[in-house]
């Protein structure tokens, strides 16, 4: 369409009246000589060849949205992409603009601006005229007829002089998006400028950094955040951009009558179910022989479970009330299970019996994690970094014949796992990403590893899959449960904040190893799902009432108060293992390791005032020598002031993190 050719869909009011004017009569260039603009978008294209009329154009261009401020933070400090922009430029903008014809200015940081207006003036006959509406500076909005915008338009000289200071003060709010070093040269030297010069780029930054920092102007901490979740949020809407633009082509045909494109018919979009249906489907693809669990899934009506037999096959419900003498014999073949770990340990205790509890509340808890996270950013009372809080990941660390896997079977019984092998060999693997498609499925019951590697947690792959999961998962998802050694174990303090760790420490005596076997066994024998069963019926009905079902402090605490009530009503004692409380054993690991790190290697400790200098290559570990990054791993992070060279720890923190008394340092 020509500019000179009226646009039905662009309403223009002018001095109080409906004209139909095409956008050639309302930015006449014939009459008016100059251009200021305030849109908040615009194609540079579109904006310099129908503005290449008038001798002076300045043009404010802001941002819609307050969580935009990154990107045009970005753009000030991206000096490259700014000289590449300048690069692009034809020679007759670059001319104007380098000549002062063309002004083209971006808000500064932390500055929201959404106003759409137009002001024209002619200097040697006086004419002025205002244009406001809805209508940004596009082709869309202004000369194509697909989309529908206002305009008011008033030739007053009053008006105008007063939007004139309404511009003059959104431009005290702007920086110039050319930089100086190029608008300080003629065409020829600033086409020299080369946008992979590091110095030249160096020299640009600084400047920038110099004017900003003249305007004193705070960037809000949101807009880093904003920055650093930028390439997590590009590569997802890459993914989502690919599936949609496929989709589309999967269900339009083209019109060459038309010059468009039309959606298929029903007919042929039933012939393209199958491919649609490929497209659209989870990267999750289940294989009994990999995944063995069961199909548990959640109604986000009722949140309840229910269950398949087959993928193909109609749920049926699962989550359901159970009478109390099948409660009570379930709840007793839990303590004779976890009796064994004090019977036929080496040395049992309550504390390596609580973990085993442990394990099981977070089983039963897990299926409805994903709903706490989802709660806890739909609520409003977190946002969405917060969403680790609720660790989508459990590992149980020990050693060889402590009863880990042991855990995890009893742990698949209780939940209704069939088959031989209910557990998932980290082995199968090929890499740590192999874990993250089990997160994608909206298959509910745990997915549970056996013997995940060190690797893992030390690994690049595995700390991406670990952030991933604990950051960046929403909607229904499962959680991982996973066994580990302990043989030097540990994690990156990132890792710790997002994997809840129990450590199994109690090994079987290999004296009792039969016995131990057929006792688990008649145990095992008896379990079924039924008070898993009622505890997600009992789950789901706290949420539906809306009764309090996350806890931030300790993600597991309905599950106790479940357990509490199935001790009321079946009549059975408390036993002493049972965890009242959020168990913290990777911390209690560290401060048993740095504790006895200190008693044994006080010299490698200096105090200085308010600090402890630690000379950590002398340290050791039961005889063996261990890496920095393993020891730091296991001491807080709040702790450390300095770990580049001699390792510089608050001294008051560590005092009180070790549980030593102040006066031997």
């Amino acid at each position: 369409m020509n500019i000179t050719e009226l646009t039905p869909s662009l309403h223009v009011i002018k001095n109080g009246k409906q004209v139909e004017y095409s956008y050639g009569e309302i930015f006449d260039h014939s009459i008016f000589t100059e251009l200021l603009a305030v849109t908040y978008v615009t194609s540079p294209q579109f904006f310099f060849e129908q503005t290449s009329q008038f001798k002076n154009v300045q043009l404010i261009l802001g941002i819609d949205n307050p969580t935009q401020h990154h990107h045009i933070y970005r753009y000030f400090l991206d000096q490259k992409k700014r000289l590449d922009d300048w690069n692009s430029l034809s020679n007759d903008v670059k001319n104007d603009l380098l000549q002062d014809h063309y002004h083209l200015r971006y808000p500064e940081p932390g500055t929201v601006i959404h106003s759409k207006f137009y002001l024209l003036s002619n200097p040697s006959t006086g004419q002025k005229r205002v244009a406001v509406g809805s209508a940004n500076f596009t082709k869309n909005a202004l000369i194509e007829s697909n989309q529908y915008e206002e305009l008011l338009v008033f030739d007053d000289e009053l008006l105008y002089e007063a939007y004139l200071l309404r511009f003059d003060s959104l431009r005290e709010k702007t920086l110039d998006y050319i930089p100086d070093i190029v608008r300080n040269k003629d065409q020829a030297q600033a086409n020299m400028l080369v946008s992979n010069d590091p110095d030249l780029l160096s020299t640009l930054l600084k400047d920038e950094i110099i004017k900003l920092s003249m305007r004193e102007i705070a960037v809000p901490e949101a807009t880093f955040n904003q920055l650093d979740e930028e390439v997590k949020d590009l590569a997802k809407t890459h993914e989502i951009a690919d599936r949609v633009h496929r989709l589309v082509l999967l269900t339009h045909k083209n019109d060459p009558k038309q010059g468009a494109r039309k959606l298929v018919t029903v007919k042929q979009l039933e012939q393209k179910i199958p491919k649609i249906r490929a497209l659209i489907t989870a990267t999750y693809k289940r294989s009994e022989q990999l995944d063995p669990r069961p199909l548990l899934i959640v109604d986000r009506n009722n949140h309840q479970l229910y269950a398949k037999q087959k993928e193909n096959e109609q749920a049926t419900l699962f989550s359901e009330t159970i009478p109390v003498d099948r409660i009570r014999e379930q709840m007793q073949l839990i303590h004779q299970f976890i009796e064994a770990y004090r019977t036929f340990t080496t040395k049992g205790d309550i504390a390596n019996q609580k973990r085993v509890y442990e394990a099981i509340l977070y089983a039963f808890v897990s299926p409805y994690i994903w709903k706490m996270r989802e709660d806890l950013i739909v609520s409003g009372s977190g946002d969405a970094s917060q969403r680790s809080q609720f660790r989508p990941f459990l590992m149980l660390a020990g050693r060889a014949l402590s009863g880990k896997t042991t855990i995890l079977e009893f742990i698949a019984d209780l939940m209704g796992y069939k088959g031989k092998n209910k557990l998932i060999s980290y082995s199968k693997f090929n890499r740590a990403d192999s874990v993250l498609p089990f997160l994608q499925s909206e298959l509910v019951a745990p997915v549970l590893i056996d013997e995940v590697s060190q690797s893992f947690f030390t690994g690049t792959a595995g700390e991406r899959v670990t952030k991933i999961g604990a950051n960046d998962l929403e909607g229904i998802h499962p959680c991982i449960m996973g066994t580990t050694n302990a043989t030097d174990f540990s994690m990156e303090s990132q890792l710790a904040r997002r994997i809840y760790c129990l450590f199994i420490n109690n090994t079987f005596d290999s004296n009792k190893l039969k016995e131990s076997r057929d006792y688990l066994y008649q145990i095992k024998s008896k379990v079924t799902t039924d008070l898993f069963q009622d505890f997600s019926y009992r789950l789901a009905q706290r949420i539906q009432k809306n009764e309090q079902f996350a806890c931030e402090d300790d993600p597991l605490k309905v599950a106790r108060i479940i357990f509490m009530e199935y001790y009321q009503t079946t009549k059975l004692t408390q036993p002493p293992y049972f965890p009242d409380d959020k168990l913290n054993d990777y911390y209690e690991r560290g401060r048993q390791i740095w504790r006895n790190l200190y008693i044994q290697n006080r010299k490698a400790f200096k105090r200085r005032k308010d600090k402890v200098f630690v000379n950590i290559e002398e340290l050791a570990i039961k005889g063996e020598r261990k890496s920095r990054k393993i020891l730091l791993s296991y001491i807080p992070t709040d702790i450390i002031d300095e770990e580049t060279g001699v390792l510089v720890l608050d001294r008051r923190k560590f005092i009180s993190f070790i549980g030593i008394r102040y006066w031997w340092i």
